[in-house]
């Protein structure tokens, strides 16, 4: 936006959802992020056509002038109170003024149940960094993953995630811990971010819906785990020393990680039914699990991956002749062109600009 001749762009910086989370940006942020980076809280000017409000919990309260653009998600299809402020939200919803941003048609419907005019709700995905994202050729993954100690035939799948009931770790687990007692060769890698929401693994063993059969022990050994926060060229290395990327999720706004996947060229496979439905048919090698709809206690949606279809597809994935890396290269250069930031932020303007 900063670089758009046909904008001015202020900036706000806002408090930290809890007062426990430390700010400690990394310091490998891409070139292309110096301007924003450098960009200083400025005074609010005297004439705002858009306020665009990117924090948590999601502000509702109505600028002193112009429109009011906030980004909020829904994973789980309703409208939690608790993550809005400012106003009552049957006030903001009714507000011709105010508009939505949402990454997801799954996270679009609370807002259309509860009354907003569709057409102030924009649903435009997330993006990626396209000079960032992209396959890895033979070369290149061969070198990485000798430096892990992986051979050739070892097949590595991934999955990142907080570990909490809605991201479905504890259902990719109890898969996994029977997929090993017939295959050796497999291991799985979890990127977990111990600093805000705790251990991963310990998140889903400890949850009640995490229950092995007698027979099944837990695969200590075949799980690699990565709590700690990683530079983005560590967490771009994560994703090219694996084979597949795994997402039996069972609620998510949008799902960053899997977008991610996808681009760097790994076949995935995730929950049918949910926000991912809106992009993975941009890409090959995608395989669907079942999502049977579920209800909390508290109204919240969500679909509960069939974990039988889960662990037979786990189970397909290391037999498989591995893809051919120019053939994941066509598929991932072919879908990033709808997700990159441009293309994102050119679907915003388009919205800023008309509306």
């Amino acid at each position: 936006m900063l670089l758009d001749p046909r904008l001015v762009v202020t900036h706000k910086e806002m408090p930290l959802y809890s007062t426990a989370w430390e700010n400690r940006p990394a310091g490998d942020f891409p070139a292309c992020f110096a301007d924003a980076m450098a960009l200083q809280e400025s005074a609010q000017p005297q004439q705002l056509d858009w306020t665009f409000r990117i924090d948590f919990p999601y502000r509702l309260e109505k600028p002193s002038h112009g429109r009011l653009l906030v980004f909020a998600t829904n994973e789980y299809q309703i409208i939690d109170q608790t993550k809005f402020t400012g106003r009552p939200t049957a006030e903001a919803f009714k507000d011709p003024d105010t508009y939505f941003i949402t990454p997801s048609l799954w996270s679009a419907k609370a807002f259309y149940e509860n009354g907003v005019a569709p057409e102030r709700v924009w649903v435009i995905p997330h993006g990626v960094d396209e000079a960032d994202f992209r396959p890895t050729d033979t070369t290149e993954r061969e070198a990485y993953r000798r430096q892990v100690g992986l051979r050739e035939e070892d097949h590595l799948f991934l999955h990142v995630g907080a570990g909490t009931f809605n991201k479905g770790l504890d259902v990719l687990l109890m898969a996994f811990a029977a997929h090993c007692k017939r295959y050796p060769n497999t291991r799985l890698l979890v990127k977990g971010h111990d600093a805000l929401y705790g251990n991963a693994i310990t998140n889903a063993t400890r949850s009640p819906t995490f229950r092995l059969p007698a027979h099944v022990p837990f695969p200590y050994d075949r799980v690699i785990y990565v709590g700690r926060d990683l530079a983005q060229t560590q967490i771009d290395r994560m994703y090219r020393v694996s084979d597949s990327y795994l997402s039996p999720y069972r609620a998510e706004g949008f799902n960053m990680p899997v977008l991610e996947a996808l681009v760097h060229g790994l076949p995935l496979v995730t929950t049918h039914g949910g926000s991912t439905d809106d992009f993975v048919g941009a890409f090959d090698h995608v395989d669907l699990v079942r999502g049977h709809a579920g209800l909390l206690p508290d109204t919240r949606r969500f679909l509960e991956p069939d974990v039988v279809q889960l662990l037979k597809l786990i189970n397909e994935l290391p037999g498989q002749k591995r893809v051919a890396p120019d053939a994941l290269e066509r598929s991932a250069q072919r879908g990033i062109r709808k997700f990159t930031w441009q293309a994102i932020v050119d679907a915003i303007l388009m919205r800023l600009l008309t509306t």
